[in-house]
């Protein structure tokens, strides 16, 4: 039976290419998927040109802004908990694959209070301040470096399988020379 993935997040190439990449490997197993982020992010413009549906939330960055703009930003991401509740619904989510960035906090918590499986991919070494403030809500955490695991807050679950990434991608790699594996992120 096929299943229903939400993937929400974005902002940076560093969140929305894993997150094309897991739309990737979810279409490829018969699955539906639905892609949630920020019209401000990169992800309003690439997860559209790769084919696949967006829905945006009016979510908006806290961290690096005025006192202001902090306080506007977390109400911003505050109002987008309901819409974002709304999508998960009205799509019938399964389940919900976070990739970080101010515009996955409101999908994470959605899930969160609708009782949805919820995700983490963390690319990064260091986690992200979204991921290590949602890791306690989700099931899994997927990190691309061994080390990030020690970042995580207290008893979070987590797997170490590396950086998702496209297909293209993967195929220029591939025909490739073996490249030495850096020993450290």
């Amino acid at each position: 039976m096929a299943k229903r993935w939400v993937i929400a997040g974005g902002g940076t190439g560093g969140h929305v290419t894993p997150a094309l990449a897991l739309g990737e490997a979810v279409t490829e197993r018969g699955d539906a998927v639905l892609f949630v982020g920020s019209e401000r992010g990169l992800e309003s413009k690439l997860v559209p040109d790769a084919g696949f549906d967006l829905e945006v939330l009016p979510s908006e960055q806290v961290m690096g802004r005025s006192l202001w703009g902090r306080i506007r930003g977390a109400f911003s991401i505050l109002r987008s908990v309901g819409r974002a509740r709304r999508i998960l619904k009205t799509f019938d989510a399964d389940a919900v694959i976070s990739v970080g960035g101010y515009a996955a906090m409101p999908t994470a918590l959605a899930a969160w209070t609708r009782g949805i499986p919820l995700f983490l991919v963390e690319p990064n070494a260091i986690p992200g301040r979204v991921n290590r403030l949602t890791a306690r809500l989700a099931r899994t955490v997927f990190v691309g470096f061994e080390s990030t695991r020690g970042h995580l807050p207290g008893k979070t679950e987590s797997l170490c399988l590396g950086v998702p990434l496209r297909r293209a991608l993967y195929q220029a790699f591939a025909k490739r020379e073996a490249a030495k594996v850096p020993s450290t992120p």
